[in-house]
């Protein structure tokens, strides 16, 4: 099973084992395309931007309810790369432990910070050097 060709790359031949979330930052981050903003393409369309609304994080009512966040109220979501203000949709549609950010959009649609990438690790994969953005950990409280 051990891959001498990721060895000589300097990396594990065999999988490690990858630890939970950090205890500072326990929600995993999962963004999708939007429904109508489902890429930079169109996030200048008015019509596109009225029917997408928000921008929304949406969280598991739990994770809500243990922070003090209600539906619709403005949160910050962050970790150490940065802040992003959105609002709140508090929903059993996500997991607990995970927040979902759908569409993506330019810094000045945010309540605060922005854009989104802010929070992702600047760091490629030790395998294949692709993005990590699917790896990124953030907590949320109301904004202040």
């Amino acid at each position: 099973m051990a891959c001498p060709e990721l060895a000589a790359r300097g990396l594990p031949d065999l999988p490690d084992y990858v630890p939970p979330a950090p205890a500072a930052y326990p929600l995993r981050l999962v963004t999708a395309p939007g429904h109508h903003l489902h890429h930079s393409v169109f996030v200048d369309v008015a019509s596109l931007q009225h029917d997408e609304g928000g921008p929304w994080v949406r969280l598991h009512p739990d994770e809500a309810t243990s922070r003090g966040i209600s539906q619709g109220q403005g949160v910050a979501l962050y970790n150490d790369a940065g802040v992003v203000g959105l609002y709140a949709r508090v929903t059993a549609d996500v997991m607990p432990g995970i927040v979902v950010v759908e569409g993506h959009r330019p810094r000045s649609q945010y309540l605060s910070g922005g854009p989104l990438n802010v929070l992702c690790a600047a760091h490629y994969s030790d395998l294949g050097e692709g993005a990590t953005y699917q790896d990124t950990w953030v907590d949320i409280r109301p904004l202040a």
